[in-house]
């Protein structure tokens, strides 16, 4: 609905924090809901999704030079306060992590050169415990020439991801042409953030494809642009 926001922490207390925004998809009402310590699993996170009903929080990151997804219940829907850990299991150099509509397909950043996505085929959705080996690929970085891929995302049904990288400085922009299915997925253009943040870690779009917030940079910020237009606003997220 774009009334939430939730992020996780690289640096510092490794947290889940939680946001609301009072108008949706309008990053200027912004004021944070709550948060999650997940420090007994992780010392820092790199990425958070939350199931399709928000249910289940699934986050990604390390601790003692261990990489691991882990799963966490929540009491309330879409409250990370409640949340209670569940379990984990061992992935590779973790970035961003996204699922499927129905959580049988788990889509994982894999952060070793090339950045690739790997995809998890779940005979029970969000069992991330459960989730044996790579069932197929997608490489980002022979396609957008970035070998900083941090974070990616997919719009409402699946026909268009997102992703950030560094080194380009960029959110770009790639097609499904079959929803979901990472072996369509075709580049079709980049949007230059660097001006306002150096480096963008995750990128958000609404379902009308009109409004995109891009996180990232050293600043605890979001950034809200329209669509070709110049960024709209901004908001402290910390």
């Amino acid at each position: 609905t774009g009334t939430k926001v939730y992020t996780s922490s690289t640096f510092g207390s490794p947290l889940l924090s939680q946001f609301t925004m009072s108008t949706a998809w309008d990053i200027k009402t912004i004021s944070p809901t709550g948060n999650l310590d997940v420090s007994t699993q992780f010392s820092y996170c790199s990425g958070i999704e939350l199931s399709s009903d928000g249910t289940k929080a699934i986050v990604v990151g390390g601790k003692s030079g261990a990489f691991l997804i882990a799963r966490y219940d929540l009491s309330t829907a879409w409250d990370l306060s409640t949340g209670t850990y569940v379990g984990q299991s061992a992935v590779t150099a973790p970035g961003g992590v996204r699922f499927n509509p129905d959580g049988t397909r788990l889509y994982l950043l894999n952060g070793n050169t090339p950045d690739t996505i790997e995809i998890y085929h779940l005979s029970t959705p969000y069992d991330i415990v459960n989730k044996g080996p790579v069932q197929s690929t997608a490489v980002l970085e022979t396609v957008t020439g970035d070998n900083q891929i941090l974070g990616f995302s997919f719009n409402y049904d699946g026909s268009k991801m997102f992703a950030t990288g560094i080194s380009g400085a960029s959110v770009y922009e790639f097609r499904l042409s079959t929803a979901w299915d990472l072996s369509t997925l075709e580049y079709q253009t980049a949007l230059y953030v660097g001006s306002r943040l150096a480096n963008p870690s995750d990128a958000y779009i609404d379902a009308n494809l009109e409004n995109l917030i891009v996180s990232g940079g050293s600043d605890d910020k979001l950034y809200q642009y329209r669509l070709n237009s110049r960024a709209q606003g901004t908001a402290t997220i910390t």
